[in-house]
């Protein structure tokens, strides 16, 4: 089970916390911390453009996908309110590409 100890705080809060667990942190730490810091750098960042990221990828899907459809297909799936946005779009797109 190893070392263990508690630390009590004013408001009857137990914290109990191994020391191998606090020695394991400590070392992965002080081998990634590079990487743990650009990844810290980055997490605001990266998030709006992985969405956008995302999006593009459904809409690259879709049109894959109503690749060979008709123009009067392409059109119902544009009218259909029932589908996703990114097949809309990419109905949209493909529509503009026939025209």
């Amino acid at each position: 089970m190893g070392f263990y100890f508690k630390i009590n705080i004013g408001i009857k809060l137990d914290i109990g916390v191994q020391l191998y667990s606090v020695v394991l942190l400590l070392v992965y730490y002080v081998v990634y911390r590079k990487q743990l810091k650009i990844l810290w750098k980055n997490t605001g960042k990266n998030s709006q453009d992985s969405t956008q990221e995302a999006a593009d990828s459904q809409v690259i899907y879709f049109k894959n996908i109503f690749a060979n459809k008709s123009t009067q297909e392409l059109q119902n799936i544009i009218q259909d309110e029932n589908r996703v946005p990114p097949a809309i779009q990419a109905a949209k797109e493909l529509l503009e590409k026939k025209t």
